[in-house]
């Protein structure tokens, strides 16, 4: 009786789904094309950690198949009415735009505010599939934030700010729905929840089940039945038919069918519609058929779309090669439909070495030439990014000439994304040794990355630093390349202001070049010359570096030591530094105070939190602090570095010239944090 109870109450429900389903969907359909006909790609995956793949790569590829079934044009809407975002660009819980997506361990997409409420009330289930997580991380979602920018965009609505400030019911009926996951199953477990606040409704069995448990089950089965029937005739006009016309009027029927119907899918794939497509679109191809070619490889595309099984079909089926043929028609709209199904057959694990091996690399990366339609040059980057991700391809993507496509993307697209997306690929190529002595051998690719650790976007940024680290891991060429772009400054302000995650690669990769740079240094490999307006390129056999202790002090040293030898005082003992060092720090961080009206802009943060820090000893010094020293000392102070290109020293900076230009304090930063103090006689 129990189990009869449930089955109608489950198939209740199902019949407002699909009843109500068609209804929305109706509401933002296109009479002239499907959501699923012109594939959009999502923004890749965060890179890998130091040449580890990152993890989420199966629900990347999960999302990937599953968002590339629409797109984002304009919706037709009524006057008033607001148009309807794609499910997949909503929050499960909150039902609304996500500002800040983040993945779970299950796969899902989130608002992190919703998802962390979610964790923080103890649930430690996937809300959407009542699955177990096996942990609490969060990996953002950059690949749906940045379709949710472009749907708003499109569809000339404010890109959210921020998540919702209310979660409403839905939010308590996915918590309810855990409850009774985690308690019973049942209905009667509703009771048995265990939320504060939360007034359960139990289920009005007269109201529902006498109207519904003698005649939902019948209905369903009606409708399914006349869909079978109806899928049915198609495949019999598609298989035994000999009319040309009524065959692309079928098809084009079904591209539109599939679009969103994922049990037509299901139905479809097993009962043979896979080979019916596929000999329908041979055939186009064959008979040159552009409007008949385009609505087959969209149909399939459709057919494809989240569903691994319809995948394989078409893998066994020869797809790969009927694509290669299709390529070989110059027609703008063939390029187009192929590259959607090589992104869609990528997502597919089994698929990403078969494509890899085959002639499809070439086609893609041509793909990335500027004159290439957006869209499809969008598609043709992200199957080249799941190409990647195995590194049996990489040798066939380096010899297919990836690295020069990539770079024509880095350095001939404003937009960040083109970036992003590009380095990602940069970053899987990298774990390859090929792929590094490649890169190596291309310097603008290395010159482009150290330019977007200076100009780029917080996200490039961590992305271009991310490569770069492993590159400069396993070569020490690569180091003296990244060196000689002088990216030091760089990585150094994004050691500070980066994200979180670039802060952390930017750390490493100063580490890095700081242990080659002590393998390296010795006194027979760098000149220390007197200063020549800015290039200290004549040798002096009295210039000498004098090395200071690293204590978090070491730029008050130098500079104190640098005082005692332009006023002819003694040199300071190591006590007498730290003194003298301690004594500084405290009287630049007053002039900060008085300076503040004009210090404060420049300075990192807030105000009265960086001069606190600073007052502390182990806290370092850098240009703000040499600036302000100048002034407390009254005292011209020049800053040195080594330069690799020249192997000279070079004047990178000058402070308190008003204060005469004669025998400057000449410090010596190594790039690293470090400063020593510059003994020249004059």
């Amino acid at each position: 009786e129990e189990d009869k109870r449930k089955e109608s109450i489950i198939a209740y429900l199902l019949h407002l789904m699909r009843k109500y389903s068609k209804l929305f969907r109706s509401e933002f359909s296109d009479d002239n094309d499907s959501q699923g006909s012109q594939p959009c790609s999502p923004t890749v995956q965060r890179p890998l950690e130091d040449g580890v793949p990152a993890g989420h790569c199966q629900a990347f590829d999960r999302q990937m198949s599953k968002l590339s079934s629409f797109n984002f044009k304009p919706n037709n809407k009524k006057s008033g009415q607001m148009p309807l975002p794609p499910e997949e660009l909503r929050c499960p819980i909150s039902l609304q735009l996500m500002s800040d997506p983040v993945i779970i361990a299950s796969g899902q997409t989130y608002e992190k505010a919703c998802i962390e409420k979610w964790f923080n009330d103890g649930h430690n289930t996937c809300p959407k599939t009542q699955q177990k997580l096996t942990h609490l991380s969060l990996t953002p979602n950059y690949c749906v934030k940045g379709l949710v920018a472009s749907w708003c965009e499109q569809n000339g609505i404010p890109i959210p700010e921020g998540p919702p400030e209310s979660l409403d019911f839905n939010y308590w009926r996915l918590a309810l729905s855990d409850s009774e996951s985690t308690n019973s199953r049942s209905v009667n477990s509703v009771n048995s929840c265990k939320m504060k606040g939360v007034k359960v409704v139990p289920l009005e069995e007269n109201v529902i089940l006498e109207k519904t448990e003698g005649n939902v089950t019948e209905t369903l089965s009606t409708q399914e039945e006349e869909d079978s029937e109806q899928y049915l005739s198609f495949l019999k006009v598609l298989t035994e038919g000999n009319n040309w016309k009524k065959k692309c009027k079928v098809v084009e029927r079904l591209r539109l069918l599939l679009r969103d119907d994922e049990e037509a899918r299901i139905f479809m794939g097993a009962n043979g519609f896979v080979e019916a497509l596929f000999q329908f679109l041979q055939s186009a191809v064959r008979e040159g058929h552009v409007k008949a070619r385009e609505n087959g490889a969209m149909a399939l595309f459709n057919l494809a779309v989240n569903n691994n099984r319809n995948k394989e079909l078409m893998i066994s089926a020869g797809i790969l090669s009927l694509l290669e043929e299709m390529v070989m028609i110059s027609s703008t709209s063939s390029y187009s439909c192929a590259t959607a199904l090589y992104l869609n057959l990528s997502c597919l694990e089994e698929a990403k070495p078969v494509i890899g091996a085959s002639q499809a690399v070439k086609f893609l990366i041509q793909m990335l030439q500027p004159k290439t339609e957006v869209q499809c040059k969008m598609d043709a980057l992200h199957a080249l990014y799941n190409i990647s991700t195995v590194s049996s391809n990489v040798s066939n993507l380096i010899s297919s000439g990836i690295i020069n496509g990539l770079q024509s993307l880095l350095v001939g697209q404003t937009d960040c994304m083109w970036s992003e997306k590009s380095i990602a690929v940069l970053v899987n190529l990298a774990v390859s040794q090929v792929g590094r002595d490649e890169m190596i051998l291309n310097p603008e690719v290395i010159t482009t990355l150290a330019s977007i650790l200076d100009t780029g976007e917080s996200l490039e940024q961590e992305q271009a630093v991310s490569c770069l680290l492993i590159l400069c891991n396993r070569s020490e060429k690569c180091c003296e390349m990244v060196l000689q772009e002088g990216a030091i400054p760089a990585l150094v302000s994004i050691s500070v202001n980066g994200t979180s995650r670039g802060r952390e690669k930017a750390q490493k990769l100063l580490m890095l070049f700081r242990e080659q740079r002590q393998r390296d240094n010795s006194p027979a490999k760098t000149q220390y010359c007197s200063p020549e307006a800015g290039d200290l390129s004549m040798p002096s056999p009295e210039a000498k570096p004098l090395r200071i202790p690293g204590d978090g002090r070491c730029m008050f040293r130098s500079v104190v030591y640098g005082a005692c030898l332009r006023t002819g005082d003694p040199p300071p003992s190591l006590t007498r530094q730290k003194e003298l060092a301690d004594e500084l720090r405290a009287k630049v961080v007053d002039e900060f105070i008085k300076r503040r009206a004009d210090t404060e802009w420049f300075l990192e943060g807030d105000f009265n939190t960086y001069t606190v820090q600073m007052r502390k000893s182990q806290a370092w010094g850098g240009e703000p602090e040499l600036l302000m020293s100048s002034h407390v000392l009254q005292m011209p102070i020049t800053v040195i570095m080594h330069d690799t290109n020249s192997n000279n020293l070079k004047i990178i900076a000058e402070y308190g010239q008003e204060y005469g230009k004669e025998k400057p304090i000449r410090v010596i930063y190594d790039g690293f944090g470090h400063y020593d103090v510059f003994k020249c006689s004059t």
